[in-house]
């Protein structure tokens, strides 16, 4: 499955053995009609990520079938990685595997955000541990081993959501 996206003003702030940040990122298919399961996401692999701590500030802007997105990690491929993503048209926030390009929800909760606002993000990973918060409300925590070695970062939207990212952290 062919996957296009569009990046709008990308600007790296800072680069170093501890930390990497991403200031500006907007995520749309490639023409807003991305439908069903077609997965929208920027990702660099020259950030090896294991174990950490990675933080994003998001925006849902606009998407009929779809909205939000969120931070995907330890990628090794198109279509294997860890992503956590928050939807507001369904009000939830949840923690998911793509394995062989197949979605497995692990977690989910349900919260409300004034879509107006930026909000962050982040995932704490350490081992098979993660914990995930919103706006610094821990949300989802489990274990999981379905991807053990490190892998890429970035962020993620599905089907016609179009998101604003801004000031991607890893650490």
């Amino acid at each position: 499955m062919l996957k296009k996206i569009i990046l709008i003003f990308l600007l790296v702030l800072s680069v170093n053995a501890d930390s990497f940040n991403f200031k500006n990122i907007s995520i749309n298919s490639d023409d807003a009609k991305g439908r069903g399961l077609s997965y929208n996401f920027s990702y660099t692999k020259n950030i090896s990520f294991l174990n950490g701590e990675i933080s994003v500030e998001f925006k849902a802007i606009s998407g009929e079938e779809d909205q939000g997105g969120g931070i995907m990690y330890r990628v090794v491929d198109d279509n294997n990685y860890y992503v956590v993503r928050f939807n507001p048209l369904e009000d939830n926030f949840r923690f998911y595997y793509v394995k062989n390009g197949y979605r497995s929800m692990m977690k989910s909760a349900k919260v409300h955000l004034d879509p107006s606002k930026y909000h962050t993000m982040q995932i704490i990973q350490n081992k098979s541990h993660y914990e995930a918060y919103i706006d610094g409300k821990k949300l989802l925590q489990g274990d999981d081993t379905t991807f053990t070695k490190a892998g890429g970062v970035g962020v993620w939207t599905k089907a016609d959501a179009y998101t604003k990212f801004k000031n991607l952290e890893i650490k």
